[in-house]
C-alpha cells in the first residue's frame, strides 16, 4: 500500500458534521491491536499524546467526540502516553480494577504506558527529530502487517506538533477508509466472533444446517478477514463431509440400496435447505424409479410407521392412558408380526397384562368408552317404563365390562327395577 501524509488544511477540507453513539473500545496494547487488525481486515489508528499539556490535554479531548468516534469505529484503536495522569474512573482488568487516563475513560493507565514503550520501538523515527526531540500530540496509521499508511499531523516534527481537531481527525480517517477500504467495524467484528463461536458449537453438536447457515452470514459479510477463516473451516468441512457422503450413495447404490436410501434420506434433513440437501434429493428421486428401491422404500415407510405407531402407544402408556396403549400395542405386534417391532410391541403389550393394577385402570378406562352410554340408555328405557329393554342393556355392561365400577351400577340399577 501506498504510504501518504495529511496536512490539517487538506484534512480539515474533508471534514463533514458526524454523529455516533457511544465510545470506542481501545486495544490495550500494539501487539493486540495487530492481530484484532488482521481479525478484522482493518486498519490501526494509533495517537500518541502526554498528560498535562494543553495541545496533548485537547488532543485527548477529541479522542471522545463524536465525529472522531463514528470514523474510529472502522479501525483498532490504540493511545500511547509516556506519563499518563489517572482520572476518577476505574475500568476492570483481568478482575482487578484499573485507574484510566483523565479524559480517556476507555484506557487504562498502565496500558497506555505499555503502548507507549511499544510503539516507540517500531516507530520512534516518525515523530523524533534531528535533535532526538519526540514531538505529540502525534497521530498515524499502519496496517495489520504494521507498515506505516499515514500520518495525520497539525505539524512536522522538526517545528512539533499542535493539536488536530476532531473534526479533522474524523475527515482523515474517512478519507484513508475511501483510499484504502475498510475492514470490519468494532461493532461488526463483536458480531461475526460471536457467529463463528455458535457455528463451530452447531457443526461439533452435530447441527450441521446452522452451522453453514451461521458460517456463510460470516463469509458473506467479509470473506477476507482471517476471522472468516474459522468460518471458511467450519463451512468447507461440512461441505466436504457432504460431498464424501454424495459419493458414498453413489458406491451404495449397485450393492446395497437400502444404505444408499437412508444415507441420502439422512442428507436431506442434515442439510437442509442447502444445496447438498438438494443435490441429495435429485440423487434419491433417480433411485426411486428403480425398482428394486421402490421395495426398498416401501419396507423403509412400513419402519417409520411402525416405529411411528409403537412411540405413540408407549407414550399413551406413559400419560397413564393404559386401555389405548394396549389396543396400539396389539395392532402393532399383529401388523408387524414377526420383526423387531412387533416383537418389541408383544412384549411391552405382555408386560402391561402382567400388571393388575394398571390392567383395572385400562378396564375401567375401556368400560367408559362404552358404558357411559349404555347407562344412559337402560336409565332412558327404565323411566318410561321399558324395564325389559333396560334389563338387556345393563346385563350387556356386566356382561362385557365385568369387574369395573360400570357393571357394579348397572347391577344395583337392575336389582331395583320391578
Amino acid at each position: 500500500m501506498k504510504r501518504i501524509a495529511l496536512s490539517l488544511v487538506a484534512i480539515a477540507l474533508l471534514a463533514g458534521a458526524a454523529n455516533a453513539a457511544g465510545g470506542l473500545k481501545w486495544a490495550r496494547t500494539l501487539k493486540d491491536a495487530l492481530a484484532q487488525a488482521r481479525e478484522r481486515g482493518a486498519m490501526i489508528f494509533i495517537c500518541e499524546a502526554v498528560s498535562g499539556e494543553p495541545d496533548n490535554e485537547a488532543q485527548i479531548a477529541a479522542l471522545n467526540d463524536p465525529a472522531f468516534i463514528k470514523a474510529a469505529k472502522n479501525f483498532v484503536c490504540l493511545f500511547a502516553n509516556p506519563s499518563p495522569i489517572a482520572g476518577s474512573n476505574r475500568i476492570e482488568i483481568d478482575g482487578r480494577p484499573e485507574p484510566t487516563v483523565q479524559g480517556l475513560p476507555g484506557v487504562a493507565v498502565k496500558d497506555a504506558r505499555h503502548a507507549w514503550n511499544e510503539v516507540r520501538v517500531s516507530y520512534v523515527d516518525l515523530n523524533t527529530n534531528s535533535a532526538g526531540d519526540t514531538k505529540i500530540p502525534f497521530q498515524f496509521v499502519i496496517d495489520g502487517n504494521g507498515k506505516v499508511i499515514a500520518q495525520i499531523v497539525n505539524g512536522t516534527k522538526e517545528g512539533g506538533f499542535g493539536v488536530v481537531p476532531a473534526t479533522a481527525l474524523a475527515a482523515a480517517l474517512n478519507a484513508i477508509t475511501n483510499q484504502f477500504g475498510k475492514g470490519l467495524s468494532e461493532d461488526e467484528y463483536v458480531e461475526l466472533k460471536e457467529k463463528v463461536e455458535k457455528a463451530r458449537k452447531a457443526w461439533k453438536a452435530g447441527n450441521l444446517r446452522e452451522a453453514l447457515k451461521l458460517a456463510e452470514e460470516v463469509l458473506k459479510k467479509n470473506d477476507r478477514t482471517t476471522i472468516a477463516d474459522g468460518a471458511k473451516e467450519i463451512r468447507d468441512t461440512i461441505v466436504n463431509q457432504g460431498e464424501e457422503s454424495l459419493a458414498r450413495a453413489d458406491e451404495l447404490v449397485a450393492t446395497d440400496p437400502t444404505g444408499a436410501v437412508v444415507l441420502l434420506e439422512d442428507m436431506q434433513k442434515a442439510f437442509a435447505g442447502t444445496d447438498l440437501a438438494r443435490a441429495a434429493k435429485k440423487k434419491l428421486a433417480q433411485l426411486k424409479r428403480k425398482p428394486e428401491v421402490k421395495a426398498v422404500l416401501a419396507e423403509i415407510k412400513a419402519r417409520h410407521e411402525a416405529e411411528k405407531a409403537l412411540l405413540k402407544a408407549l407414550g399413551d402408556i406413559e400419560k397413564g392412558q393404559y386401555a389405548k396403549g394396549l389396543k396400539a400395542l396389539d395392532g402393532v405386534a399383529k401388523k408387524y408380526e414377526g420383526s423387531p417391532l412387533g416383537d418389541k410391541a408383544a412384549a411391552a403389550a405382555k408386560a402391561l397384562r402382567a400388571d393388575e393394577e394398571k390392567m383395572a385402570v385400562a378396564r375401567e378406562q375401556s368400560a367408559a368408552k362404552y358404558c357411559k352410554g349404555w347407562l344412559s340408555m337402560a336409565r332412558s328405557f327404565a323411566k318410561n317404563g321399558m324395564n325389559d329393554k333396560a334389563k338387556a342393556r345393563y346385563q350387556e355392561i356386566i356382561d362385557k365390562f365385568p369387574g369395573t365400577s360400570f357393571a357394579e351400577v348397572a347391577a344395583e340399577e337392575m336389582a331395583k327395577l320391578r
